[in-house]
């Protein structure tokens, strides 16, 4: 039997270490800067309130109570750099009231910018940087969350959209849906918020792709403006997007939705 010895420590030990990584790309993204648009409220910065959640969430835990066990963890503390960490009722407070002042559209570059910082790889699908854009289901059955309602899968839940670009798959949209909500509602404004990141980010063509939900006339006709305006900028967009029969389109958009087929066979 092996002889283990045992000894004090004056070491800090933490099981989120990982959180080190987290506050790197908070400090490469900017996130700080977030405090010259929204002021400080009872001496709580607003980067504080919003980093202490993204802590939470990269660590698995989305409800406002779980910041409570992080109060006097000095490890979550310094690895995120903050200065203080705030209660339930001011996280809650807090993001709500950021919320109802577009806090979305203030943070909505973090992703692109640290992505650009770094020099993350962007692999291209043979000549194309693939960008695709689908919905998903999250199963939030059982529970009065606001939002939650039957979704395509037939749970009751959410149904966010998402944007993934290249084959390593960086997310430059996600954006949460009620479940009930169709694929297409909404999805032209997200399109029109998530094709500029993409451009910003790779100088290859890109090919977007999106399924059967997306098969709408207007839709189509979006797809073509913006790929005449990569056109005029010198740049190339193409797309492919699955028909769907049940859809009442007419020829221009079952064309639309074949242009590409030499790309699928």
């Amino acid at each position: 039997m092996p002889n283990v010895k045992f000894r004090a420590s004056r070491r800090t030990l933490t099981s989120h270490a990982g959180l080190s990584i987290i506050g790197q790309c908070f400090e490469i993204a900017g996130v700080d800067s977030i405090d010259g648009r929204f002021p400080t409220t009872l001496g709580m910065r607003t980067s504080d309130v919003v980093k202490s959640y993204l802590g939470l969430l990269c660590l698995g835990m989305s409800d406002y109570d779980a910041i409570e066990n992080f109060r006097r963890d000095k490890p979550f503390q310094q690895l995120l750099t903050l200065q203080k960490v705030p209660s339930t009722a001011t996280l809650r407070q807090r993001l709500e009231k950021l919320a109802a002042n577009d806090l979305q559209a203030r943070t909505a570059t973090w992703s692109t910018t640290l992505l650009s910082l770094i020099e993350a790889p962007i692999t291209a699908e043979t000549t194309h940087v693939c960008l695709d854009i689908d919905t998903f289901v999250m199963d939030n059955s059982n529970s009065k969350k606001e939002g939650v309602s039957r979704t395509y899968q037939k749970v009751d839940g959410y149904t966010p959209i998402a944007a993934y670009l290249g084959n390593e798959g960086w997310c430059l949209g996600l954006e949460l849906r009620p479940g009930k909500q169709h694929t297409m509602k909404e999805s032209n404004a997200f399109l029109e918020r998530v094709l500029p990141r993409a451009q910003g980010l790779t100088e290859q063509p890109i090919l977007l792709r999106e399924d059967s939900g997306f098969d709408s006339q207007a839709h189509l006709a979006l797809l073509e403006q913006q790929r005449q305006v990569f056109a005029d900028e010198g740049r190339r967009l193409d797309y492919v997007v699955k028909w769907n029969p049940l859809c009442d389109v007419n020829y221009f958009g079952r064309l639309a939705t074949i242009k590409m087929a030499g790309w699928v066979g």
